[in-house]
C-alpha cells in the first residue's frame, strides 16, 4: 500500500455552501447562482464531515471485496484567520497583524494510519490484491500513480468509489468550466479597471505611504511586509514557524510589531477602497451573470457535492 501515490482532487464545492436562488433567473450575483463562500471554520468543518464520510465508503467498498479497512480521519490544518479566533478584522491586526510571524498555523496531532498494520500483516499476494481493491491498477510501473477524479468516475476501485458518492450525476463539460473561470478573471480584471477602483486604490497608497511604509508601484501589501522583513532583518522567510529557532528573540518581536503596524495601517487606509470595490464589483458581477447566466448555472451544477442537493 505504501508504495501507491494517489491524486483526489478536493471536491470544489468544500469551499461553497447552500444551493442559490430556487428561481435562478432570480440570481443576480455568482454567490447566489453557485453558493455562499464558507468561512475557515465552516470550511475545516466541511472538510472533515466529506472526509468522515469518504473513509466510510472507503471501508464498506473494501468489506464488500474481503478486506478489513478502518476509516483514517486526519483533522486539516487551517492558516490563522479573524474567525478562527473569534475577532474582528481590526482586532486580528491589531492582535496578530496578517497572521504570519505573530502565530503559528492550527496544526492538527498526526494521527498514524491504522490500516498500514492491516496491511502490514498481509501475504504480498494478499497486499496486491488489497492494493488493487483500494487504489485500481497504479498508473505505471515508473509512477505508481492512480488517478481518482471526475473523469475517471466509475473506475472499479474503492477509493473512485468513495469519491463518486460525492459527485453530481452530471459533470459540466470542460469548455463550461473553462469559460466559468474566464468570466472570473474578466470580473476581477473589469473591477480593477474601473475609475472608481483604480481612484479608490491610488488614495489607499497614498496614505500607506505617508503613514511611513514605502510601498512601490505595483506591489503589495504582503510583498512590501516580505521585502522589508528581507532588507531590515535580514530574514528571508518570516513564518513563525521558520523563524524559531533560527532567529533571535528581539528580531522577531521587531518583525513582529511591523506586522502589526502594518496590518493595522492598510486596514485604515483600505477601508474605503474595499467597500467601493464591493460596490463596483457587485454590479460587474450582476451584468456578467445576466448576460452568461446558462454558463454559471451549468458550472454551479458540477460545483454542489449530492448532498448538497
Amino acid at each position: 500500500m505504501l508504495k501507491y501515490w494517489i491524486t483526489i482532487p478536493l471536491i470544489v464545492i468544500a469551499v461553497l455552501a447552500g444551493c442559490g436562488s430556487k428561481d435562478g433567473r432570480e440570481a443576480r450575483t455568482i454567490a447566489e447562482v453557485v453558493g455562499q463562500p464558507l468561512s475557515p471554520e465552516e470550511l475545516s468543518n466541511s472538510i472533515q464531515d466529506e472526509q468522515r464520510v469518504r473513509e466510510e465508503y472507503i471501508a464498506e467498498c473494501m468489506r464488500l471485496d474481503g478486506f478489513d479497512y478502518t476509516p483514517w480521519l486526519v483533522q486539516a490544518s487551517m492558516p490563522p484567520s479573524p474567525e478562527s479566533f473569534g475577532l474582528s478584522d481590526l482586532e486580528f491586526a491589531e492582535k496578530f497583524g496578517f497572521g504570519i510571524s505573530t502565530v503559528l498555523a492550527i496544526e492538527p496531532a498526526y494521527v498514524p494510519n491504522p490500516n498500514d498494520e492491516i496491511y502490514a500483516n498481509l501475504d504480498p499476494k494478499a497486499q496486491e490484491l488489497y492494493d488493487l481493491a483500494l487504489y485500481g491498477p497504479a498508473g505505471s510501473e515508473e509512477y505508481a500513480v492512480t488517478e481518482i477524479s471526475g473523469s475517471t468516475r466509475g473506475a472499479d476501485n474503492c477509493q473512485q468509489y468513495a469519491y463518486d458518492q460525492f459527485m453530481p450525476d452530471e459533470l459540466p463539460s470542460a469548455e463550461v468550466m473553462q469559460t466559468y473561470h474566464e468570466l472570473l478573471h474578466d470580473i476581477n480584471e473589469q473591477t480593477l479597471a474601473d475609475p472608481r477602483v483604480a481612484a479608490a486604490n491610488n488614495e489607499s497608497i497614498r496614505c500607506l505611504r505617508e503613514a511611513g511604509f514605502d510601498l512601490d508601484d505595483e506591489e503589495s501589501v504582503l510583498g512590501l511586509f516580505v521585502r522589508n522583513t528581507m532588507e531590515l532583518y535580514d530574514v528571508e522567510d518570516a513564518n513563525l514557524e521558520t523563524m524559531q529557532g533560527s532567529t533571535s528573540p528581539d528580531t522577531i518581536l521587531a518583525i513582529q510589531a511591523f506586522e502589526r503596524s502594518l496590518a493595522i495601517t492598510e486596514f485604515d487606509c483600505f477601508e474605503n477602497t474595499n467597500a467601493i470595490t464591493n460596490t463596483v464589483r457587485v454590479a460587474i458581477e450582476e451584468q456578467v451573470v445576466q448576460d452568461n447566466y446558462t454558463v454559471f448555472a451549468e458550472a454551479a451544477s458540477g460545483l454542489r457535492r449530492r448532498s448538497d442537493e
